[in-house]
């Protein structure tokens, strides 16, 4: 009896094909894991960094509630001695805009509002030199701080220049909300202000002023922009100021003509030299875009909180914010928090 030959060729062909997808089957599940892991490795990563932002954010918040204020800034808490000058120079927490590493990868900068030109007291020859500071021709600055007094005053008179309901609703634009801004940013909605891009687009504006109530500039917190907004001042002067008072802050007035040679161009009378209540805290992570800047105020004597929050806002990090960070003294911001 002739035995029939077996189907050998068929046989290894199947043989390749299953081989073949059993090593797709390997490659893809090889691939989903790794992304599975990916996923899980930069949740992880996002979640850590979410909680030292979140977990810098109060532990700076209980420092400004419980801590002393003094002029050159915030006195931080520390078992060290306190003779010498190096040391209590490492306990300060700057208020003046100095980058601060938080933890993890966060940063922070303190603001004092006294150190800011504030829009929520219409100081009109101060910001209109701010103005002139950023940019604006002198020719525009009148009828841009005349159209702002007629955007928040509470009548329906219009100042020479300015402009009130009828000429917004002319425009196609939502009339005045006739009350004290809300945000600096807030200046985008009034009359002609949004036609001045040099206003925006370095956005030196927003991080200039506040809405938080400071009549007087601060000399230790003030940028070299924000001093020359006072009458007199002088590049030179404001340039004096800050290389000095990185030394040693600023406590008296003598001490301060001492620093200028015995003559100061501007009015004195118009700053001061300690911190107030209002304080804008800017937080991000230092691979990130975007920066959230709170406006707020210490209350102290409050029964509710120990700071109120006026407004906060997000936005592309400004060039402020892209020098590199000191670290901070305290064990409070030292210690990672873990999940």
């Amino acid at each position: 009896m002739r035995i029939p030959k077996q189907p050998q060729g068929f046989i290894l062909v199947a043989t390749l094909w299953i081989l073949a997808g059993m090593t797709i089957a390997a490659s893809s599940f090889a691939l989903w894991t790794q992304q599975a892991l990916d996923l899980a490795t930069q949740s992880a990563e996002d979640t850590q960094a979410a909680l030292d932002l979140q977990s810098t954010k109060v532990t700076v918040l209980y420092l400004l509630g419980t801590q002393y204020m003094t002029a050159g800034g915030l006195l931080m808490p520390t078992t060290a001695s306190k003779t010498t000058e190096k040391v209590i120079k490492k306990e300060l927490l700057k208020l003046d805009n100095q980058i601060y590493k938080g933890l993890g990868q966060t940063r922070f900068a303190l603001q004092d509002a006294r150190g800011l030109v504030s829009v929520g007291i219409l100081h009109k020859k101060r910001i209109r030199r701010l103005l002139g500071l950023i940019g604006v021709p002198p020719e525009e600055q009148n009828p841009l701080l005349a159209k702002l007094v007629d955007y928040v005053d509470r009548d329906d008179l219009k100042r020479l220049n300015g402009a009130e309901s009828i000429e917004y609703i002319a425009t196609q634009r939502m009339p005045p909300d006739n009350h004290y801004l809300w945000t600096p940013e807030q200046v985008a909605n009034i009359l002609h202000w949004d036609k001045h891009p040099i206003l925006w687009q370095n956005r030196d504006w927003t991080q200039l002023t506040t809405t938080l109530s400071a009549n007087l500039i601060n000399i230790n917190t003030a940028p070299i922009t924000v001093l020359q907004t006072l009458s007199g001042m002088s590049t030179k002067q404001a340039q004096q100021i800050v290389s000095k008072r990185q030394r040693r802050a600023f406590y008296k007035e003598l001490q301060l003509l001492n620093a200028l040679g015995g003559y100061t161009s501007f009015d004195i009378l118009e700053t001061i030299f300690f911190p107030g209540y209002g304080i804008r805290f800017t937080l991000w992570q230092d691979d990130s875009l975007h920066m959230k800047q709170h406006h707020f105020y210490l209350t102290p004597n409050s029964d509710i909180a120990p700071w109120q929050v006026k407004y906060a806002i997000e936005s592309p990090i400004h060039a402020l914010y892209q020098h590199p960070a000191l670290p901070v003294s305290s064990k409070l911001l030292s210690y990672p928090v873990t999940p």
